[in-house]
């Protein structure tokens, strides 16, 4: 797969995951605000039905955050790393503040639309700091040899 065109598929299914879950979270947010301290069981069954598919957005979510930085370590893509790490950064940080918005927006829990985001920016930022590391000493053993 050409790297150009794997970075648009992966922030195309990125967005798509995040709409996704964006979504159920505010409709479970909505959904929740007028049901007070008494709920039935048929609307608890609903927004843990809701609570399941969120999950499983955000399991994908981070799956596919993880595959796109693992395929960076591959040989034949390592030198262009840093632009892809840069990338996935800016599209992370990007849609904390669309969610951090749509939360305010929506008066939807601001915690529940960031969370899926915290896992895969740990991942980048520890990534890009591995890889830095691991050029400098690699450059350090080379001028020692």
């Amino acid at each position: 797969m050409k790297l150009k065109s794997s970075k648009f598929i992966f922030i195309t299914i990125l967005l798509i995951l995040n709409l996704g879950y964006i979504s159920i979270e505010i409709y479970k947010s909505i959904l929740s605000k007028p049901l007070g301290p008494t709920i039935t069981q048929s609307e608890f069954s609903r927004i843990s039905t809701l609570s399941d598919f969120a999950y499983l957005f955000e399991v994908a979510f981070i799956l596919v955050s993880l595959t796109w930085i693992l395929l960076m370590f591959i040989k034949r893509n390592r030198t262009h790393f840093i632009q892809h790490a840069g990338i996935h950064a800016s599209l992370l940080i990007s849609l904390f503040v669309i969610n951090y918005i749509l939360s305010w927006s929506f008066n939807a829990p601001v915690g529940n639309l960031t969370q899926l985001l915290y896992g895969p920016f740990v991942f980048v930022i520890g990534a890009m700091i591995y890889f830095v590391l691991t050029e400098l000493l690699s450059k350090i053993r080379y001028k020692k040899v």
